[in-house]
């Protein structure tokens, strides 16, 4: 069983922490906040390396390019921005209002959200627009890259979970989940599956090559936030407006352990790519580590 505990509680911000990503170090992560900033946080000395400026409103998403060269965000302010994940400098600004932006494993692409209930894929070197993946009825909430590159998984308000195949913006399938808006989705490590969570307090996992939900697991007691696997793929970890942080066994199909601390609700989770660290951050202005036991 994998076990994780308390290493380290950061304070003293001014607004709520509204997400969070682990740099390519595992040491320095990135945060935003819900009055718009953004900066590049030392866990170590617990002390700002730099400051992210350029938004003018509110930040819905970032993201980490897989070689930790770069880094996305999106906004509000209808701007999607690249920067550089060392120095903290822009890099290109693209215009278009999005909930979401993914790279790419190959750091080429980034994938977002995007008005009209589409997913947009663009060329990062550029920022050009290459094609728009069109098929959901109402706004797309997440999108994930799979870990072969092949495909992109997309979670909709329109209570469908679609999977497009990457190089001819194709629909591959595209399945309903019920009567709960989709918004987080993630594909398991080896690609085989994704997880899903969706407005109520449960999330499911199904399998994609015999089309069949495998897992509904229950446990938290509010909206499940964010949600994602360990590195092993043989554990969920999840965060829940119920304050807590819970992981989940994926072949004995239960919850393992649960994780408390915050006192608001858990906005983010990030997994260092080691799996040996979780960061989360929540509506109480804290940023906390867990570390493997």
């Amino acid at each position: 069983m994998t076990y994780f505990k308390p290493l380290k509680t950061l304070i003293g911000y001014s607004s709520n922490v509204v997400g969070v990503n682990f740099l390519a170090d595992n040491t320095n992560i990135l945060c935003f906040f819900a009055d718009g900033t953004m900066q590049i946080l030392d866990t170590k000395s617990e002390k700002a390396i730099c400051k992210l400026q350029g938004h003018s409103d509110a930040i819905n998403n970032t993201n980490i390019s897989p070689d930790g060269s770069t880094i996305v965000s999106c906004s509000n302010d209808k701007t999607i921005r690249l920067w550089d994940a060392h120095s903290g400098r822009e890099l290109k600004t693209l215009k278009e209002h999005a909930h979401c932006v993914q790279f790419s494993l190959d750091n080429r692409i980034v994938a977002s959200s995007c008005q009209g209930n589409a997913i947009q894929l663009w060329d990062v070197k550029s920022g050009a627009e290459i094609i728009k993946l069109v098929g959901h009825t109402a706004p797309v909430n997440d999108v994930q890259f799979s870990p072969d590159g092949q495909n992109i998984v997309s979670a909709s308000d329109d209570r469908t979970v679609a999977i497009w195949e990457l190089h001819s913006g194709s629909l591959r399938n595209r399945f309903n989940v019920g009567l709960s808006r989709v918004k987080k989705v993630r594909f398991s490590p080896d690609g085989r599956s994704i997880i899903f969570c969706s407005t109520d307090d449960n999330f499911r996992m199904r399998d994609l090559t015999t089309e069949q939900e495998t897992i509904s697991l229950t446990g938290h007691s509010d909206l499940i936030k964010d949600l994602k696997f360990l590195p092993d793929g043989q554990t969920i970890v999840s965060c829940s407006s119920d304050c807590t942080i819970r992981l989940w066994d994926v072949k004995f199909k239960r919850e393992i352990q649960t994780l408390y601390g915050h006192s608001g609700s858990v906005s983010q989770i990030d997994i260092s790519s080691n799996g040996n660290t979780i960061v989360s951050c929540a509506n109480d202005k804290t940023i906390r580590l867990w570390v493997r036991c």
